[in-house]
C-alpha cells in the first residue's frame, strides 16, 4: 500500500479522480430518467421512445469509436477529450429548453453521441498517471477511478430525484451543463498528456484495429452486458408482480448490490497485482450464472437479499478490472480498446431491451433469470475461447 501512496497522491490522479466522480453523477442524471423524460415531457409514444434511445445508442457507439481510432493515431487525447465534453453541455442545454422530438433526436445524434466518448478518453488518460516503476499498480489505480465513477451514480439519483421534485427536467439537464462546464475546466488546467504518449501511439496506428482476441473479448462482454440488461429489466417486475413484493424491496435490493460493489471494485484491483486480470472475470461472470439461477428460484423477496453478494461481486469484477483487462490486450492503444470495452455495455442494453420483450411476451419473469444463466454461461465459455492474451506476471 505504501508504494501505492506517491501515485494517489499525484495532481493527474486527483484530476481524473474528480472527473469520474461529476461524470458518474452526470450518467445517472441522464440514462435513468431518459425514458421517464420522453413519455411525460416529450409526449413519445412507447415506439418513438425505443427508436430514440436506440438511435441514440447506434450514434454514440459510431461516434465513440471513431474517436478512439483517431486519439489512438497519435492526436492530442486532451482536446478530443475537451470536445466531446463540450459537445456533452451544447447536447444537453437543447435538452434544458426543447420539447420537439425531432431536435431532441438531432442534439442526440450529433453532440450526445461523442460526448460518449468521455468516459473512455478520461480512462485511457489514466495511462499518463506515473507509476513510480511499479506498473502491477496501474490495473489497480484504474480499479479505484471505476469504484469513483461507481460512488458518482450512488449520490447521483438522490441528487436528481430532488431536482426533478423540485424544479423539474430543465433544471435537471441545466445542473448537468454546469457540471460539464466544471468538468471542461478540471480537463484544460489539470490533465497533461506527454508528447511521447502520442509519439508512441502514432506509431502503433498502423496494427489492425481488432484481432480474433479482442472479437472474442468484445463478444463476450456484450453478452455479459445483455445478461446484466435482462436483470435491470426483469428485478423490479419480478420482486413486485412474481413475488408480489412491496417495490420499497427493488430500492433496498439495488441499493445494497451499489453499496457492496465499491469495495469489492477495490478489492479486485488489489487482487489483480497477483493472479491478473483474466481470473477475476472470470470469477465474476460464474458467480453471474449462480446470482440468475437463485433468483430464478426465488419464492420470497428476503432470499434476494444475501444474493446481492454475488451479483455485487460480478459486476464489479467485470466492470471494474474489465477496463484494465481491455488496456492489457492491446497496450499501445488504450483509446480503441477502452471505447470498445464501454461500447459492449450498450450493445448488450440495445440487445436486452429486444429480448425481454421477447421473453415476457410468452413466457414470464421467472423464465428470464433462466435465459439470463444461459447468456452468463455463454459470455464465460467465450472468454476462455478468447484463448492467448497478454496477461502481466504475477
Amino acid at each position: 500500500m505504501m508504494t501505492l501512496l506517491p501515485v494517489l497522491r499525484q495532481r493527474m490522479f486527483a484530476a481524473l479522480s474528480v472527473s469520474l466522480f461529476l461524470m458518474g453523477i452526470c450518467s445517472s442524471f441522464y440514462g435513468p430518467y431518459l425514458s421517464l423524460f420522453g413519455v411525460r415531457e416529450v409526449g413519445m409514444s412507447p415506439m418513438a421512445l425505443g427508436l430514440f434511445m436506440s438511435a441514440s445508442t447506434l450514434a454514440g457507439i459510431a461516434a465513440s469509436t471513431a474517436v478512439g481510432f483517431i486519439s489512438d493515431a497519435g492526436a492530442c487525447r486532451k482536446r478530443l477529450l475537451m470536445g466531446a465534453i463540450a459537445a456533452g453541455m451544447a447536447g444537453y442545454a437543447v435538452f434544458a429548453f426543447s420539447r420537439h422530438y425531432a431536435v431532441l433526436l438531432l442534439a442526440s445524434l450529433v453532440f450526445l453521441s461523442f460526448s460518449r466518448s468521455t468516459f473512455p478518453q478520461l480512462f485511457a488518460l489514466s495511462g499518463e498517471i506515473d507509476m513510480r516503476g511499479r506498473e502491477e499498480n496501474r490495473a489497480l489505480v484504474t480499479g479505484i477511478l471505476r469504484a469513483i465513477f461507481a460512488v458518482g451514480w450512488v449520490v447521483g439519483p438522490v441528487i436528481a430525484a430532488f431536482l426533478l421534485e423540485a424544479s423539474g427536467f430543465t433544471a435537471l439537464y441545466l445542473t448537468v451543463v454546469v457540471i460539464f462546464g466544471l468538468l471542461l475546466a478540471i480537463v484544460g488546467l489539470f490533465v497533461r498528456e506527454h508528447r511521447r504518449s502520442r509519439a508512441r501511439r502514432a506509431s502503433a496506428s498502423g496494427k489492425p484495429a481488432v484481432n480474433r482476441v479482442l472479437a472474442l473479448n468484445a463478444a463476450s462482454f456484450s453478452i455479459i452486458y445483455l445478461a446484466t440488461g435482462l436483470n435491470a429489466a426483469a428485478l423490479p417486475l419480478f420482486v413486485t408482480e412474481t413475488l408480489g413484493a412491496s417495490s420499497r424491496h427493488v430500492g433496498f435490493l439495488l441499493g445494497l448490490a451499489a453499496a457492496l460493489e465499491i469495495p469489492l471494485m477495490v478489492a479486485g484491483g488489489f487482487l489483480v497485482r497477483r493472479i491478473g486480470t483474466l481470473k477475476p472475470i472470470k470469477v465474476g461472470m460464474a458467480c453471474y450464472i449462480a446470482y440468475s439461477a437463485l433468483v430464478a428460484l426465488a419464492h420470497d423477496p428476503l432470499f434476494l437479499y444475501p444474493v446481492q453478494l454475488l451479483n455485487a461481486m460480478a459486476i464489479s469484477q467485470i466492470m471494474s478490472i474489465g477496463i484494465s483487462h481491455f488496456q492489457q490486450l492491446d497496450p499501445d492503444r488504450p483509446g480503441t480498446t477502452i471505447t470498445l470495452f464501454n461500447n459492449t455495455t450498450a450493445v448488450g442494453n440495445v440487445l436486452a431491451g429486444a429480448v425481454f420483450g421477447a421473453i415476457v411476451t410468452q413466457f414470464d419473469y421467472r423464465t428470464v433469470y433462466a435465459v439470463v444463466s444461459v447468456f452468463a454461461a455463454l459470455a464465460l465459455g467465450l472468454l476462455r475461447l478468447a484463448g492467448n492474451r497478454r496477461e502481466p506476471e504475477p
